[in-house]
């Protein structure tokens, strides 16, 4: 008899938590309210309108669980700069709630949500191998899972160099973004 989340071979499965959101939807959105396509791509240089139509859904779902990391940091690092000296004078000088928030606190507390955000990038990746599986969407997550499946190693060396190569953008990228919310560090 076969567990739950056991592959037969008795490996654990992975499960990402887009994985449960893909499906549920799935099952309600395409199933019962026919609102979004079952599976399927068509590339934006054919059918721009099918191609949005066919991938609100899969880059709903491989964003809902980054932008709720991020949220997340984004509170408590918020948290963390409200009780500053700072932002207690610029309250006492008669700054607005939302001029204090947006343009002291928000400014401030940005250095570790950009951090998060780059680091976001694997699970990006990750969250697309099981989404383009889900969805039958041709892509680099799919193109990795068939070179696994054939073990055809150049296939995954040259995919896994190209997601390093997008993560260590991503980090430069970042790296870049500081120098233009902090400006102490620009003259570093």
């Amino acid at each position: 008899m076969d567990r739950p989340g056991v592959h037969p071979a008795g490996q654990r499965v992975p499960w990402h938590p887009s994985l449960s959101v893909a499906i549920f939807g799935v099952f309600i959105l395409a199933f019962k309210l026919r609102l979004i396509p079952l599976q399927g791509y068509t590339p934006p240089w054919v059918d721009f309108g099918a191609y949005v139509h066919k991938a609100i859904w899969p880059v709903f779902i491989n964003s809902i669980y980054i932008f709720s990391v991020i949220a997340r940091y984004t509170r408590s690092s918020l948290l963390e700069v409200m009780t500053q000296d700072y932002i207690r004078t610029a309250r006492a000088n008669g700054l607005s709630e939302s001029r204090v928030i947006f343009r002291h606190a928000l400014k401030n507390s940005l250095i570790p949500v950009i951090t998060i955000i780059g680091l976001q990038m694997p699970h990006i990746v990750a969250g697309a191998v099981v989404i383009e599986s889900i969805f039958n969407i041709p892509g680099i997550g799919q193109l990795v899972l068939n070179g696994i499946l054939k073990r055809d190693y150049l296939v995954v060396q040259a995919a896994v160099l190209v997601i390093a190569m997008v993560t260590v953008g991503s980090n430069l990228i970042v790296d870049l973004t500081y120098s233009l919310v902090d400006p102490r560090i620009k003259r570093a």
